[in-house]
């Protein structure tokens, strides 16, 4: 008969994961073990250390919770995105204009008599498309500039006809800017604007960090976006448990779903239904 922590009976189990990553096999295994010292599942009481026949009795429950815990694998679901709103901004550059200090980058419509020097923010002028609809509303946007003061460093600025920078903010949370493409893009979310007052006009502005670099004549890509609805993963198949010696060894096969970036699997207190 063993003796020692070999004769121990197993109280509770442990689980070790395989993540699924870029360069995952076509099947994936994992193992379950017996783990001292945990709390029995609730309703089952911890049989006697002697013999084979308990730790069978253990075992067989488990073996029958893990064969029908295909239900409790989970993987992170894949967060789309919404696209809402593209354009290209054909950067306009002013300076000083109308004794307003500062340099300029960008378009805005004319407004408070045109003092900032810029071109208009429309599809004839410097912005391919000026307007957008987000949750059935419509939205013209008269401005998305840079301004460079001699103490403010360069702001982002987005100017939505008709609406102060606190309802802008209001009506577009959950909304994100993304100014330029690839490694240099940046994302601007509307509930981190600052709302802000700019020659008598209300509208959002952003700091940009890395400070954002624009020149006469530049083309930029702007891009509005909403958070989409989560897409459900592939569940994985083939799910088979092996009993053996105080512990359940687990064998499935990975679906083809990029998304897909680690499993979770857990046993369920009591008889699997």
């Amino acid at each position: 008969r063993p003796s020692g922590p070999a004769a121990q009976r197993p109280s509770g189990m442990t689980c070790a994961r395989r993540e699924a990553g870029a360069q995952r096999p076509a099947a994936s295994t994992a193992s379950c073990s017996a783990s001292p010292g945990r709390t029995p599942p609730e309703g089952r009481s911890r049989p006697d250390a002697r013999g084979g026949r308990a730790r069978r009795s253990l075992l067989l429950p488990v073996l029958a919770l893990l064969l029908g815990a295909l239900g409790l694998f989970a993987a992170a679901p894949a967060q789309a995105q919404t696209t809402v709103w593209t354009a290209t901004l054909t950067v306009d550059y002013s300076t000083n204009y109308n004794a307003v200090p500062g340099n300029w980058y960008g378009c805005w419509t004319p407004a408070a008599g045109n003092a900032h020097g810029l071109n208009d923010c429309a599809p004839a002028a410097d912005l391919t498309d000026n307007t957008f609809t987000h949750s059935s509303t419509d939205y013209t946007i008269d401005g998305v500039y840079l301004y460079e003061g001699s103490t403010t460093g360069f702001n982002l600025h987005f100017d939505l006809n008709g609406l102060t920078g606190a309802a802008a903010k209001t009506a577009l949370t959950g909304l994100t800017l993304t100014v330029g493409t690839g490694a240099t893009a940046q994302s601007f979310a509307f509930a981190d604007a600052t709302a802000t007052t700019v020659l008598g006009v209300s509208m959002l502005r952003w700091t940009p960090s890395p400070a954002l670099s624009w020149n006469d004549d530049d083309t930029v890509a702007l891009k509005l976006t909403a958070p989409g609805t989560a897409s459900k993963p592939a569940k994985p198949t083939g799910l088979s448990a092996t009993a053996g010696n105080a512990q359940v060894a687990l064998s499935w096969t990975n679906p083809s779903d990029s998304s897909i970036t680690k499993y979770q699997y857990r046993q369920k207190a009591g008889r699997a239904a």
